[in-house]
């Protein structure tokens, strides 16, 4: 399970700040905080998601 705030930081770190996943799995580490690249994945696609419905459709 992520939480909202976290899913927000790594779509943040991923698309504004174009930090690739493996560099945010490295500072996870850094942090102490164990997540894989699968489960970053996982969360972003689920965070794509929620905000389907807020794209505009053209």
């Amino acid at each position: 399970m992520v939480s909202p705030s976290m899913m927000a930081y790594i779509l943040n770190q991923k698309y504004t700040n174009a930090m690739p996943l493996y560099r945010q799995e490295q500072e996870f580490e850094r942090y102490g905080i164990e997540s894989s690249r699968q489960n970053l994945l996982n969360w972003m696609i689920k965070g794509a998601g929620l905000l389907k419905p807020l794209m505009l459709e053209r």
